[in-house]
């Protein structure tokens, strides 16, 4: 939540290369866009705080269980 750049500094990142499978999440196209291009993972641009993301949760997650989840806050000015 709040996948932010791809690439740098990404912890999902590490996870998709030793073949991890996952959803991520971001408020701003910017990134969104840049890991549609770069990762793997499925990628939406979505407020994590809206029923449109549980929505998203509930048709793409296969269980309940969430192994890891990652949360970046990032101060906008």
């Amino acid at each position: 939540i709040g996948c932010h750049h791809p690439m740098q500094a990404n912890n999902t990142m590490a996870l998709e290369e030793s073949g991890w499978d996952g959803l991520l999440f971001d408020l701003r196209e910017k990134w969104v866009n840049l890991c549609k291009q770069y990762r793997r993972s499925e990628v939406f641009c979505v407020d994590a705080s809206t029923d449109q993301f549980t929505d998203i949760l509930d048709n793409k997650l296969q269980s309940k269980l969430i192994d890891y989840i990652s949360v970046m806050f990032l101060k906008f000015v």
